[in-house]
């Protein structure tokens, strides 16, 4: 059972590290 909750957690983690470098990476793009 904490396996499967650490799991979740380092999946929203992960989920959550990807989108934030997508935002980056468009705002980089973008602003020049």
């Amino acid at each position: 059972m904490l396996i499967g909750l650490d799991k979740n957690i380092f999946i929203q983690k992960m989920s959550l590290l990807a989108n934030s470098c997508a935002l980056f990476v468009c705002f980089a793009l973008f602003s020049e």
